[in-house]
């Protein structure tokens, strides 16, 4: 399976939902970091589900934030294996 990084995302703009990778267009899926620089990316979790695409987190916290949806499954623990990874963007995928 092909994984691709398109960069990470400032945190101003893609809370207000105008922030797009550059030179990306379309993705399938993607992974949001619990805690982003003491930031919470639940607002980005939520612009997802409002958009109708899959995401997981990765978090060395346990859990997926309080307020999240039931799409966030899985939830990676970090330090995570590339295997683990793959796994779990196929099932986002796949699903």
């Amino acid at each position: 399976m092909p994984i691709w990084v398109t960069g990470s995302a400032p945190a101003r703009p893609i809370w207000s939902g105008r922030w797009q990778p550059p030179g990306i267009r379309e993705f399938d899926a993607a992974i949001l970091d619990v805690s982003l620089a003491g930031q919470s990316s639940l607002p980005v979790a939520k612009l997802l589900d409002e958009r109708g695409k899959p995401y997981l987190y990765a978090t060395g916290y346990g859990t997926a934030p309080d307020g999240s949806s039931p799409s966030t499954l899985p939830v990676l623990q970090k330090p995570f294996q590339l295997s683990e990874l793959e796994q779990a963007m196929k099932r986002l995928t796949e699903a």
